[in-house]
């Protein structure tokens, strides 16, 4: 089975705009990540009848304002941990929405990281 690429930016797009209040750009595309310092990186696996990951890969800033909209405090209170619950949280969102779209039985596993995976989807979000 194969996702259209339009389908997977527009839950992309609807978690950001919905849960964050920030707007999504179109840039898919394999990408070679940066060094990983400074940016967070989340997952959810994907396995049964169809296998893969979402990856979301964002700059501490960008993750640490989600996190200030997210728990409703000012991006210089949020904490490391607020950093990686906000990641883990748009992650899972966004990695269950695909996931519905599967019409087959399929589980799903969540993972955080604090550091980036090489060679994965990008789709640039910018304060709106």
């Amino acid at each position: 089975m194969q996702f259209l690429e339009q389908e997977i930016f527009e839950i992309a797009e609807a978690t950001w705009q919905s849960i964050v209040g920030m707007q999504v750009s179109s840039g898919a595309g394999v990408a070679t990540m940066p060094s990983p310092e400074g940016f967070l990186t989340g997952s959810v696996e994907i396995s049964g009848a169809w296998n893969g990951v979402v990856l979301m890969h964002g700059a501490e800033p960008l993750i640490r304002n989600a996190a200030a909209v997210i728990f409703g405090s000012n991006a210089s209170e949020v904490s490391h941990q607020d950093q990686l619950d906000a990641m883990y949280e748009l992650t899972n969102i966004i990695g269950g929405n695909i996931k519905s779209l599967l019409q087959s039985h399929v589980n799903s596993r969540c993972r955080r990281w604090n550091r980036p995976h090489r060679n994965c989807w990008k789709w640039p979000v910018q304060s709106g």
